[in-house]
C-alpha cells in the first residue's frame, strides 16, 4: 500500500491484533475494542470495555510498533486509543487523558508530549 503513488510504505489498518499471552497462548482482539494500554514491566496490559483486561507478555513498544493512527503514546507507560478519549485535564502542572466509560481511567501526559497531543486534537 502506497500514498500517493510515491514510494512511502503505509502500514495496513489492522482490525485485530494477536496478543502473546503465558504459556503460549494467541489471543486476538478488535484493535477498535482497546481503549489504552500499560506497561507492566516488560508485558503490556491492554484494557477494553470488558472489566479484566487482557494481558500480553509483548513490551509496550513491541505492541506501538504493530499498532497505528488513532493510538498515541502519551506517556512512557501508556498508549491511547485517541477514538476513546473523552477529554484533557490540567491538575496542577500536571495534564491527564481521561478515558471514555465504563472505563474512565486517567492517564498521565509526559509533559515532552503534551504539545504532540495538542497538534493530533488542534487544540
Amino acid at each position: 500500500m502506497y500514498f500517493n503513488d510515491k514510494r512511502i510504505k503505509l502500514k495496513p489498518y489492522l482490525e485485530k491484533i494477536a496478543l502473546k499471552e503465558e504459556f503460549g497462548k494467541v489471543t486476538m482482539i478488535e484493535v477498535d475494542a482497546i481503549f489504552y494500554l500499560e506497561a507492566q514491566g516488560g508485558d503490556s496490559l491492554i484494557q477494553t470495555a470488558r472489566q479484566k483486561p487482557y494481558f500480553s507478555k509483548e513490551t509496550l513498544g513491541e505492541l506501538e510498533e504493530r499498532l497505528d493512527q488513532p493510538f498515541f503514546r502519551c506517556h512512557r507507560s501508556f498508549i491511547v486509543n485517541l477514538n476513546r478519549v473523552q477529554g484533557i485535564e490540567k491538575e496542577g502542572q500536571d495534564w491527564h487523558i481521561r478515558m471514555d466509560p465504563p472505563v474512565n481511567k486517567v492517564i498521565p501526559i509526559a509533559r515532552r508530549r503534551y504539545s504532540a497531543l495538542k497538534k493530533v486534537f488542534k487544540i
